[in-house]
C-alpha cells in the first residue's frame, strides 16, 4: 500500500497479489474497518491522549469509551475538555468518528443530564449501550442483557 497526503488531504493506493495496483484514492478513515491492525493502528493513534485526559479513556478493538463524573459543573467540563481533545488529536490523524454512534449513558441519579458536543452536534443521550459486548443500562440492570440470552 503507498501513502501520500496531498495538500492536506490524505490518498492511498493498494497493490494487490499479481501486482496489479489501484489508482491513487482519497482515505476516509485511517483506521481499516475490520482489519487485524485496526485496533493497533487505533491504539497507536490515540495513545498520547490517555497523558493529557482528564476523565477516563478506555479503548477496546476500534471502539472507545470516555467516562467521567458528571455530579457538578467542573466534571462535565472535564468531561467536554476531553471530547474536545479527541476531536483535536482525529483531526491531527486525518480520522473522524462516527457520531451516530457515540452516545451519552448517564449512570447516576443526580446526573444534571449536561449536554455534550462533539464536533459541533449535540450527543444523543442513551438508555442503555453495549460495553465490550455486555449491555449496560442507566441503573446498571442486567435484566436487559440477560433477556438477550
Amino acid at each position: 500500500m503507498g501513502e501520500r497526503i496531498e495538500k492536506k488531504k490524505k490518498v492511498q493506493w493498494v497493490v494487490i497479489s499479481g501486482g496489479a495496483k489501484s489508482s491513487w484514492r482519497p482515505v476516509t478513515s485511517d483506521v481499516p474497518q475490520g482489519s487485524i491492525l485496526g485496533p493497533v493502528l487505533l491504539y497507536i493513534f490515540f495513545n498520547d491522549l490517555d497523558y493529557e485526559a482528564e476523565c477516563t479513556l478506555s479503548t477496546s478493538a476500534d471502539d472507545m469509551e470516555l467516562g467521567g463524573v458528571a455530579d457538578t459543573p467542573e466534571g462535565c467540563a472535564a468531561i467536554q475538555k476531553d471530547l474536545e481533545r479527541l476531536e483535536k488529536l482525529s483531526d491531527r490523524h486525518f480520522m473522524r468518528f462516527n457520531k451516530g454512534k457515540c452516545k451519552v449513558l448517564h449512570l447516576r441519579r443526580n446526573d444534571p443530564r449536561h449536554q455534550y458536543m462533539l464536533r459541533a452536534t449535540q450527543l444523543e443521550s442513551s438508555l442503555a449501550e453495549k460495553a465490550l459486548g455486555v449491555l449496560v443500562d442507566t441503573k446498571l440492570n442486567m435484566n436487559q442483557q440477560c433477556a438477550l440470552g
